[in-house]
């Protein structure tokens, strides 16, 4: 079954997007107090010295979209990518970058985590890392201008 080119890399990503966290929290109590947070969509893992481990599954962090939504758009864009072919690298991971930074912005101003003492916020983009890293299996490389369709170009308005 072939892999490269196809919707099953958005598929992938999407994968990614519910799988794996897209945030971190740290916050220092005391000396002997820390916790560590990692946020994901569907599980939460909380690390504190004084407590141990737990581990959740909870689907209802869900919620949480509105700081992991570029990770989902990210998705659809590769989805879109491959569906038509459409688009360059260079297009595609511009649009990957801006995307990620504006997901490290938004977690930052206004971070899912808070607490006293206030807590250290860390934004991890690694559905953009991994969409990154899958370009070469998204997007084709042209090798001339006039291979596959034109970008922007459309036939019936053309002279």
């Amino acid at each position: 079954m072939p892999f490269r080119f196809t919707e099953k890399v958005s598929y992938l990503l999407l994968t990614v997007t519910l799988a794996s966290p897209f945030f971190l929290s740290m916050q220092i109590v005391s000396s002997e107090n820390i916790h560590l947070i990692f946020l994901a969509p569907l599980w939460q893992y909380h690390w504190t010295t004084s407590f141990g481990v737990s581990f959740s599954f909870s689907p209802f962090a869900l919620i949480y979209v509105i700081w992991f939504w570029p990770s989902l758009y990210i998705a659809k864009l590769a989805y879109d990518t491959t569906k038509k072919q459409n688009r360059e690298r260079y297009d595609y991971a511009q649009k990957i970058l801006l995307l990620m930074v504006f997901q490290v912005i938004f977690s930052l101003l206004l971070p899912p985590a808070s607490g006293s003492p206030p807590p250290i916020n860390i934004p991890l983009p690694i559905v953009g890392f991994s969409a990154l890293g899958l370009i070469t299996l998204t997007v084709k490389k042209l090798e001339s201008p006039w291979e596959g369709e034109l970008i922007g170009f459309d036939e019936n308005t053309a002279t």
